[in-house]
């Protein structure tokens, strides 16, 4: 598929109309960050943990810590659920059931 525009001018009366190709090279796709301070590798290891694999970390059954502001001892209950990496549940009263979206130490971490 080619993408591009098409241009019109006049010259003398006559109307003319041509073809612009907006890309004449492959195609890339960028993301830019703008901002001071930034980490780098957590960014970089987020986006790459956010390629879909069929191996995760944590299996059904084992003990993590999910971040819910503080890191808290739960259990994986669910992989690939509702396109988060884990469901996990919680070792509270409620047994809250919490997620984690993409399987990296920032939200689910192994029990120390």
């Amino acid at each position: 598929m080619t993408y591009g525009m098409y241009k019109s001018y006049s010259q003398l009366g006559i109307s003319h109309i041509t073809y612009v190709p907006l890309y004449r090279s492959e195609r890339e796709n960028i993301f830019v960050f703008i901002g001071k301070n930034l980490d780098h590798d957590w960014l970089k290891q987020c986006f790459m943990a956010c390629l879909v694999s069929d191996t995760l970390r944590f299996k059904v059954g084992d003990l993590v810590q999910a971040n819910i502001g503080e890191f808290t001892n739960g259990t994986v209950v669910k992989t690939w659920d509702d396109g988060n990496a884990y469901r996990i549940e919680l070792e509270d009263a409620d047994k809250t059931n919490v997620y984690a979206p993409i399987d990296v130490d920032t939200y689910v971490r192994a029990r120390p």
